[in-house]
């Protein structure tokens, strides 16, 4: 890598400052490399009103930088990593930063207080699934934009709430614990990958982040758990599922939940995995969620179930 470093990012106001901390960090790791920040406007970010699955989903954000990597237009990029493939990219290398909350948020109200038939905005359908689960009489309704716009649609009245990443909100400045209200992610599975940021570079490259926060080996283990069940029950971002790996004391637990889209069946499970192990162990994981029928239900469900 040259002297020179050139990180891409989009141009929203969350993007934007998650790079800014990333490039922080950067400087304090090598204060004498000379780092610069580029914007990358994308298919998702020129378009705000079709739904996510009209691009292909969330990886409409993603796509545009890695191949801007590739090109050598920049030499890494910054990206939410649940808006990132199951599989990695041919040709890249992967950092993972320490993860921050990763539950969702309901903004404007608790979700106990909110009345009957409340309009709730949420472009998710995890996020529709989970909520008609534990209130199926709300009336939950589409929602795109940046982080910006759709607080700006709850200010105007358009929604009584909806519901935003805590992560998110925390890293644009923008959370308010007066406002927003917890979901409990042992109830509300949060989506795979959230609150986890990924760096990239070329493979033939490295950044001089290895001993930094913007490189954890357990968030690397935990987002290659997650993405290993995403994968194997081939979920994408169109339908409701999700899976979320934690910590457990002296090993990792990845929760794995299936929802039909009208919340009225689901099935979650959670299933233990080493915290240090190789695919073999993934793949005893994986046999064990199938004993307790999840690739069953999920092909129920629909063969297109996804983790949005």
């Amino acid at each position: 890598m040259s002297s020179s470093l050139q990180i891409g990012t989009r141009g929203s106001v969350l993007a934007l400052a998650q790079t800014a901390w990333v490039l922080g960090e950067l400087r304090r790791a090598a204060p004498g490399q000379d780092i610069g920040r580029v914007i990358i406007e994308t298919d998702g970010d020129r378009d705000q009103t079709s739904s996510l699955a009209s691009f292909g989903g969330v990886s409409v954000f993603v796509a545009e930088l890695q191949a801007a990597i590739l090109d050598r237009r920049i030499d890494a990029a910054v990206h939410s990593f649940k808006d990132m493939a199951s599989r990695p990219t041919l040709g890249l290398r992967q950092y993972f930063p320490e993860r921050e909350d990763v539950c969702d948020v309901l903004v404007g109200g608790a979700l106990e207080d909110l009345p009957q038939g409340a309009r709730v905005g949420t472009g998710s359908p995890r996020r529709v699934a989970q909520l008609r689960r534990r209130r199926p009489d709300l009336d939950i309704q589409p929602i795109r934009g940046n982080i910006t716009t759709r607080l700006s649609r709850l200010n105007t009245g358009d929604f009584d709430t909806i519901v935003l990443a805590k992560a998110g909100l925390k890293r644009a400045g923008l959370f308010d614990p007066a406002r927003d209200f917890d979901l409990d992610p042992m109830d509300f599975t949060p989506a795979t990958g959230q609150g986890q940021l990924a760096i990239e570079c070329r493979a033939d490259d490295s950044l001089p982040i290895e001993d930094t926060v913007l490189s954890s080996a357990i968030d690397r283990r935990l987002a290659v758990v997650e993405r290993f069940f995403a994968r194997e029950l081939n979920f994408s971002c169109h339908t409701p599922a999700a899976v979320w790996a934690r910590v457990n004391g002296r090993q990792i637990s990845a929760v794995i939940d299936v929802l039909k889209p009208d919340g009225s069946e689901s099935l979650k499970i959670e299933v233990p995995v080493p915290l240090a192990g190789t695919e073999a162990d993934l793949q005893e994981a994986m046999r064990q969620a199938e004993k307790r029928g999840i690739r069953a239900f999920t092909a129920l469900v629909g063969p297109d179930t996804g983790a949005a």
